[in-house]
């Protein structure tokens, strides 16, 4: 597989390399960026296969050595450990101000997965825009647990020896550049991660000692932070992540799918017959990726835009027009049905809300509370409003958005009662009515995207994966040749 090197100078005066997949890809095609794991590297066999898949997707890769790990020794007395997350944070700015507009998910793989994981409960909120989803693989979540769990029994002789040798022969050559750098003494007698890291991980980086620097740097506690789509892919029977070390399901917030498996080791999930195995866990953390931000999530194919509509950027537009029922003051969103503004700024705004939510972007709620500040009366803007800060957890404004999507629906067309309705009482946490009043919403009116989507992933959310299947069969006549609509039925599918 064709690689090209880029080195990047970080601020410290060291350095890290990416290895970038050198195959053509269209114009705008999604970006991947996939992080190693401990003593990997971007040759490793799991971010080949990553890389493979993204090749055949079309993608653009890239894939993020850790300092020391790119086969060229790093130029500081220092190395990289779990929770350092200053060299993806750097890598990542750089990618967004090449590209702003840069589709980015990221793949994480055992270390890896910890320093991604991390790094985006830190942000928040704030975490770039570019960065559309995420994917962990066999994570480490609980480094002490996983740590301890390593350092006793089958896993230390084979597993925790194999990773000191690597340890050590790096120390070894470090030393000779830096003199005394870390007790060089220890490091060689050190049988176990808690001897390595407290000779070298905890003093060279700032920790007091190794359980310190484990719980400091372990991603559990940053989980709850997480604001995009995340899939976390991990085994029960994984030698290195024992199952009270994997977060509890129930506490992980929205949009933070895991997927705990009874076998499939660490990094391994295989699949097919023993001559021909495939590698399960790459192939749905693409999966996950795609249907989360390619294109499909109703930004082309479900808008029916006429040739001479009005643009409004990127691949959607919307049409401003007398609405058939002759309301005055109404016109038509991008899948043709009734909005009661007649400011095509803020019918605008309002459409790129809906296509940002379905694609999961961080600016949608931004998108939809601008068009509601530009006509306070569109309650549909209000609505998708809620739906965002319900998403995001912050439960005081969203009772407070849904109050003004009731207040301002007053008076308007029937379709924006009902879409009102059936979003509110799902952001009001009244999930039994929500799920009502959403069939009984597009029984009626089927092309509605933003109701349709959250049944969807009511569905989802309570494993009801038939039900999943059974709504997109049921409203892809709707939606002809709609790529949004073809990728839920997929992931149902595969659910």
């Amino acid at each position: 597989m064709p690689f090209r090197r880029e080195r990047v100078a970080t601020p410290d005066g060291d350095f890290v390399d990416l290895d970038w997949l050198d195959a053509p890809t269209a114009p705008g095609a999604p970006l991947l960026l996939v992080l190693h794991g401990l003593e990997g590297s971007g040759r490793s066999h799991y971010v080949r296969g990553l890389l493979a898949l993204a090749r055949a997707a079309g993608w653009a890769a890239v894939a993020l050595n850790f300092r020391s790990c790119s086969g060229e020794p790093n130029q500081l007395p220092r190395f990289y450990h779990s929770g350092d997350t200053d060299d993806l944070d750097l890598v990542v700015s750089m990618l967004a101000g090449r590209d702003p507009y840069a589709r980015i998910g990221a793949v994480g793989i055992s270390l890896g997965g910890n320093v991604l994981l991390k790094w985006l409960g830190e942000h928040g909120h704030d975490a770039p825009k570019q960065v559309r989803a995420v994917v962990g693989i066999s994570t480490p979540f609980d480094l002490e647990r996983c740590a301890r769990a390593l350092d006793r029994g089958v896993a230390k002789l084979t597993y925790t020896a194999s990773f000191m040798r690597s340890f050590r022969q790096k120390v070894r050559d470090k030393a000779h550049a830096f003199p005394g750098f870390v007790d060089v003494a220890a490091v060689m007698r050190a049988r176990t991660f808690a001897e390595y890291d407290r000779a070298v991980t905890a003093p060279l980086h700032g920790f007091a000692d190794e359980v310190d620097y484990w719980r400091r740097s372990s991603c559990l506690p940053y989980l709850a932070r997480v604001r995009r789509p995340v899939l976390l892919i991990s085994a029960r029977d994984d030698p290195f992540v024992p199952p009270d070390a994997l977060p509890d399901p129930a506490s992980l917030p929205p949009g933070v799918v895991a997927e705990f498996s009874e076998r499939g080791g660490h990094v391994g999930f295989w699949e097919g017959p023993p001559w021909r195995p495939r590698a399960w866990a790459e192939r749905r953390a693409l999966a996950f990726l795609s249907a989360v931000f390619e294109e499909r999530h109703g930004s082309r194919g479900a808008s029916r835009v006429p040739r001479d509509a009005t643009s409004t950027g990127g691949s959607g537009g919307h049409v401003v027009a007398p609405n058939l029922i002759g309301c005055a003051g109404m016109s038509d969103d991008a899948y043709d049905l009734p909005v009661s503004t007649a400011d095509p700024e803020a019918l605008a705004l309002y459409d790129r809300a809906v296509r940002s939510l379905q694609a999961w972007q961080a600016d949608a709620l931004e998108l939809f509370r601008a068009a509601a500040e530009r006509d306070p009366g569109l309650a549909l803007a209000h609505a998708g409003a809620a739906v965002c800060l319900f998403l995001e957890e912050r439960f005081p404004e969203t009772k407070a958005a849904t109050e003004a999507a009731r207040a301002a629906v007053a008076g308007a067309s029937r379709r924006e009662s009902s879409h009102v309705a059936a979003l509110t009482a799902w952001t009001s946490g009244k999930v039994p009515e929500a799920e009502r009043l959403m069939r009984e919403h597009l029984a009626t009116w089927p092309r509605d995207a933003m109701v349709f989507q959250r049944l969807y992933y009511v569905y989802f959310w309570l494993g009801r994966f038939p039900e999943m299947l059974a709504l997109t069969d049921s409203l892809r006549g709707h939606y002809p040749g709609s790529s949004f609509v073809l990728g839920l039925h997929a992931f149902a599918l595969e659910e």
